[in-house]
């Protein structure tokens, strides 16, 4: 019996700059502590990834190992992961020094919150939990 893979293919990525231009414009907004996420309804079932971070945040390998850690949660987040949506992980200053249990415990919590209101029907526009 072969172990179940959890992959995270490129139709799951968003990749391109007008795509994260878009984001920037049009989606809506989730702060926690070291997170910024973008979110906006798209007209697949998949939710897309994307992240950044900028040079002010870390150097090239903390902004690497933080981008591998979103990466990784949103991977094993199945159910955590609201579905149909376009999402974006902006790292926020420190973000670069969290562990990979904390990156995805924050970025949860977040996406738990963004989950309820979406049902709700409440305004996700928010400030740190």
């Amino acid at each position: 019996m072969t172990p179940e893979r959890h992959l995270f293919p490129k139709g799951a990525r968003l990749k391109k700059r007008p795509d994260f231009l878009r984001m920037n414009k049009e989606a809506k907004r989730l702060h926690s502590r070291h997170l910024v996420i973008l979110w906006k309804e798209n007209s697949s079932v998949a939710t897309r990834l994307g992240i950044t971070i900028t040079r002010k945040v870390a150097g090239a390998v903390g902004r690497n190992h933080f981008k591998r850690r979103v990466r990784e949660a949103f991977r094993l987040g199945g159910d955590k992961i609201p579905q149909g949506l376009d999402l974006v992980v902006i790292g926020k200053r420190n973000s670069a020094l969290l562990t990979q249990r904390q990156i995805a415990e924050e970025m949860y919590q977040a996406l738990s919150q963004l989950a309820r209101k979406r049902v709700l029907g409440e305004p996700t526009q928010s400030g740190p939990f």
